[in-house]
């Protein structure tokens, strides 16, 4: 049986690295990754992962700007807060954040 819950999303690669300034990866950081702005009368979309060796790699909507935050997976505080937002569209993003401690 076949079920349909919404018209198909073509989705378009993200890959995000995080690491110090002495490029040691960041294995404990974690990514917040919503949509900007959020669109009334539709579920949010949105993503919590974790990074593998301060790298995490997924899929988002290509209709959607994106917004992501790097956050300590064990809740410790950042002395600043790290971001960045892309606009819709179908080219891959890598984005790199390099945290000063």
């Amino acid at each position: 049986m076949d079920v349909v819950i919404g018209s198909s999303v073509s989705l378009r690669p993200v890959a995000v690295r995080v690491g110090f300034p002495d490029s040691i990866p960041m294995s404990w950081a974690e990514l917040r990754v919503n949509e900007d702005p959020i669109e009334a009368n539709r579920e949010p979309w949105g993503l919590v992962q974790s990074t593998q060796k301060g790298v995490a790699h997924f899929e988002a909507p290509v209709d959607l700007n994106l917004r992501i935050k790097i956050r300590d997976d064990y809740g410790r505080e950042l002395k600043i807060t790290y971001v960045s937002t892309h606009p819709a569209g179908v080219e891959p993003i890598q984005q790199e954040f390099v945290i000063h401690p």
